[in-house]
């Protein structure tokens, strides 16, 4: 399987070609992970900031891992390093979304029960009914960072119709044919 960081791979190829000017600095794939992003959170982040920035990064698994890989090539390549709690992380909604503050988030309980952390009596526990880790995450995402896009919303609204209408069309979606 090739990478961004094999010069062979078709990515680096196109990059290369559309921009030659360009300096490219690659990072390994195993820096690009939601877990090593939350340790550098628990690391570096302000205190009173920690809550905040867990759920976003929870709520948006490409953040996550961007995150991780920029500290990794802070770390490796510009061989600097932050001081413990000393990092201000601010996250900005996409464009096309918004952010739901910390507060709502917890008390219309969106992804975690209040009285019982363990229960599925949130928004994201009654409607996840994925497959994969990768649905949950998108989930997940959708519910802390819903689109304000009218065409995607109405088009999202349209293959719902589709798909409760057309009860054989669901299951051939449901089985991946």
């Amino acid at each position: 399987m090739t990478t961004a960081r094999d010069t062979q791979s078709k990515l680096y190829a196109i990059v290369q070609e559309n921009l030659p000017d360009l300096r490219i600095t690659t990072v390994d794939r195993k820096y690009w992970s939601e877990r090593t992003a939350h340790e550098y959170v628990d690391r570096l982040a302000f205190q009173e900031d920690l809550e905040a920035i867990k759920i976003t990064l929870e709520s948006n698994y490409f953040a996550a891992c961007s995150f991780a890989a920029v500290l990794k090539y802070v770390e490796l390549e510009l061989d600097m390093s932050f001081s413990f709690h000393s990092l201000r992380i601010k996250f900005e909604p996409s464009q096309g979304s918004m952010m739901i503050d910390l507060a709502t988030v917890i008390s219309l309980e969106l992804i975690q029960n209040v009285q019982n952390a363990k229960s599925r009596d949130s928004l994201f526990g009654l409607l996840n009914e994925t497959l994969t880790p990768m649905g949950a995450r998108l989930l997940r995402s959708n519910i802390l960072q819903p689109s304000t896009e009218p065409r995607k919303i109405l088009g999202r609204y349209d293959a719902l119709e589709e798909l409760t209408t057309k009860e054989d069309m669901f299951f051939s979606v449901r089985q991946g044919r």
